[in-house]
């Protein structure tokens, strides 16, 4: 059965031409009639369900909204992308490339899912953070803030540190990122001070070294562990 058809608005868009859509049918917490948001083709959404496309939400290229799946807001999903169960994808939040929303996922904010990765279960992904790579963030975990996650499998939420000069987080099972340096456990432990100097970090170095050692202990990692007398000369 068909839920929704052409309205036979159009825009063009990144060179593409998309469709507004309006529901025919009720289904979910949609009334015939509603009007709906963007898509390029009628594979974009699936008649099946109760997914639905919102707002100004683009769903366009191969990228794929089935199951009872909600794409709202301005948000994009794009490439091969595919939002499916019941999964929510809103704001001004993008899925593209491979990647996979699924389960009752939520992605919100200006986050960003892309690559090869996966969001499922009950996780979330929401503020500027971004989730791409292989990661695949999965159970009650949480990517928030400006996190970058790009590797691993984390059915809880990555270690994040916020409200510091810069942020930092477990980026993968194998990096950690401060700011916009991403590099190994070992590669800090062995290049930690030529970093700081080059960012101009000394003042705060102290500071990260005592968070870097904290995440050494929580992840395992004890033999990349920063040991110098903090307070004195280097």
């Amino acid at each position: 059965m068909r839920k929704y058809e052409f309205t036979g608005e159009t825009e063009v868009f990144l060179n593409m031409i998309l469709h507004r859509i309006r529901a025919v049918v009720d289904f979910g917490n949609v009334h015939a009639g509603d009007v709906g948001g963007w898509i390029e083709k009628e594979e974009n959404l699936s008649h099946g369900g109760t997914a639905w496309v919102s707002g100004d939400a683009r769903v366009f290229s191969n990228a794929m909204v089935s199951g009872n799946a909600m794409v709202s807001g301005d948000a994009w999903v794009s490439g091969n992308a595919m939002v499916s169960g019941d999964a929510m994808v809103s704001d001004t939040a993008r899925v593209s490339d491979n990647a996979r929303v699924s389960g009752d996922a939520t992605v919100f904010g200006t986050a960003l899912v892309f690559g090869d990765a996966r969001v499922s279960g009950d996780a979330t992904v929401f503020g500027t953070a971004r989730v791409f790579g292989t990661a695949m963030v999965f159970g009650d975990a949480r990517v928030f803030g400006d996190a970058r996650v790009h590797g691993g499998k984390w059915d809880k939420s990555p270690c994040f540190i916020q409200g510091t000069k810069w942020s930092i987080n477990i980026s993968s099972p194998d990096t950690v990122r401060c700011g916009c340096q991403d590099h190994t456990w070992q590669e800090w432990h062995d290049n930690y001070a030529a970093i700081s100097r080059l960012h101009k970090a000394d003042d705060v170095l102290e500071e990260y070294i005592q968070y870097f050692n904290l995440l050494c202990d929580m992840y395992g990692h004890e033999d990349c562990k920063i040991r110098r007398n903090l307070g004195q000369p280097r």
